[in-house]
Protein backbone atom coordinates (compact mmCIF):
# COMPACT_ATOMS: atom_id res chain seq x y z
CA UNK A 1 0.00 0.00 0.00
CA UNK A 2 2.78 2.40 0.91
CA UNK A 3 4.53 1.78 -2.39
CA UNK A 4 1.34 2.42 -4.34
CA UNK A 5 0.73 5.64 -2.41
CA UNK A 6 4.24 6.86 -3.26
CA UNK A 7 3.83 5.96 -6.95
CA UNK A 8 0.39 7.65 -7.09
CA UNK A 9 1.77 10.79 -5.48
CA UNK A 10 4.72 10.89 -7.90
CA UNK A 11 2.36 10.52 -10.87
CA UNK A 12 0.07 13.27 -9.62
CA UNK A 13 2.82 15.87 -9.58
CA UNK A 14 2.48 18.32 -12.40
CA UNK A 15 5.94 19.80 -12.26
CA UNK A 16 7.14 20.98 -15.60
CA UNK A 17 10.61 19.63 -16.32
CA UNK A 18 13.20 22.36 -16.65
CA UNK A 19 14.81 23.01 -19.99
CA UNK A 20 17.92 21.03 -20.68
CA UNK A 21 20.82 23.40 -21.36
CA UNK A 22 22.51 23.22 -24.75
CA UNK A 23 25.98 23.38 -23.20
CA UNK A 24 27.57 22.16 -20.01
CA UNK A 25 28.17 24.63 -17.21
CA UNK A 26 31.41 26.61 -17.54
CA UNK A 27 32.70 25.73 -14.06
CA UNK A 28 34.56 22.59 -13.09
CA UNK A 29 32.52 19.40 -12.98
CA UNK A 30 32.36 16.89 -10.14
CA UNK A 31 35.39 14.94 -11.36
CA UNK A 32 37.43 18.15 -11.66
CA UNK A 33 36.45 19.23 -8.14
CA UNK A 34 37.29 15.78 -6.79
CA UNK A 35 40.70 15.88 -8.44
CA UNK A 36 41.38 19.40 -7.13
CA UNK A 37 40.45 18.25 -3.64
CA UNK A 38 42.75 15.26 -3.89
CA UNK A 39 45.65 17.38 -5.17
CA UNK A 40 45.14 19.92 -2.37
CA UNK A 41 45.12 17.11 0.21
CA UNK A 42 48.26 15.54 -1.27
CA UNK A 43 50.16 18.85 -1.33
CA UNK A 44 49.09 19.52 2.27
CA UNK A 45 50.42 16.12 3.31
CA UNK A 46 53.68 16.75 1.44
CA UNK A 47 54.09 20.11 3.20
CA UNK A 48 53.84 18.34 6.55
CA UNK A 49 56.91 16.31 5.63
CA UNK A 50 59.06 19.43 5.24
CA UNK A 51 61.18 20.77 8.09
CA UNK A 52 59.41 23.55 10.00
CA UNK A 53 61.88 26.24 8.85
CA UNK A 54 61.26 25.47 5.17
CA UNK A 55 57.50 25.09 5.62
CA UNK A 56 57.39 28.47 7.39
CA UNK A 57 59.12 30.25 4.50
CA UNK A 58 56.74 28.71 1.95
CA UNK A 59 53.69 29.56 4.03
CA UNK A 60 54.69 33.20 4.36
CA UNK A 61 55.53 33.52 0.68
CA UNK A 62 52.67 31.59 -0.91
CA UNK A 63 49.78 31.84 1.57
CA UNK A 64 50.52 35.22 3.10
CA UNK A 65 51.68 36.71 -0.17
CA UNK A 66 54.93 38.17 1.18
CA UNK A 67 57.91 38.76 -1.06
CA UNK A 68 61.17 37.04 -0.19
CA UNK A 69 62.50 40.33 1.19
CA UNK A 70 59.41 40.70 3.38
CA UNK A 71 59.77 37.10 4.59
CA UNK A 72 63.40 37.79 5.49
CA UNK A 73 62.42 40.91 7.41
CA UNK A 74 59.50 39.17 9.13
CA UNK A 75 61.67 36.24 10.27
CA UNK A 76 64.72 38.42 10.96
CA UNK A 77 66.94 36.25 8.76
CA UNK A 78 69.12 37.12 5.75
CA UNK A 79 67.49 37.23 2.31
CA UNK A 80 69.92 34.58 1.08
CA UNK A 81 68.68 32.21 3.78
CA UNK A 82 65.08 32.74 2.66
CA UNK A 83 66.05 31.99 -0.94
CA UNK A 84 68.00 28.88 0.08
CA UNK A 85 65.15 27.55 2.23
CA UNK A 86 62.59 28.27 -0.47
CA UNK A 87 64.65 26.51 -3.13
CA UNK A 88 65.27 23.52 -0.83
CA UNK A 89 61.61 23.29 0.17
CA UNK A 90 60.38 23.38 -3.42
CA UNK A 91 62.92 20.73 -4.43
CA UNK A 92 61.80 18.48 -1.56
CA UNK A 93 58.15 18.98 -2.47
CA UNK A 94 58.96 18.03 -6.03
CA UNK A 95 60.69 14.86 -4.83
CA UNK A 96 57.86 13.96 -2.45
CA UNK A 97 55.12 14.51 -4.99
CA UNK A 98 57.09 13.22 -7.96
CA UNK A 99 55.03 12.53 -11.04
CA UNK A 100 51.91 12.06 -8.91
CA UNK A 101 50.48 15.47 -9.77
CA UNK A 102 51.40 15.62 -13.43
Amino acid sequence: MARNAIVDRARSRTEIPSDIPDEAAAGPGPSDRAEQGWVAWRVHRALEELPEREREVLALAYWSGLSQSEVAEFLSIPLGTVKTRTRAALAKLSDILGDELQ
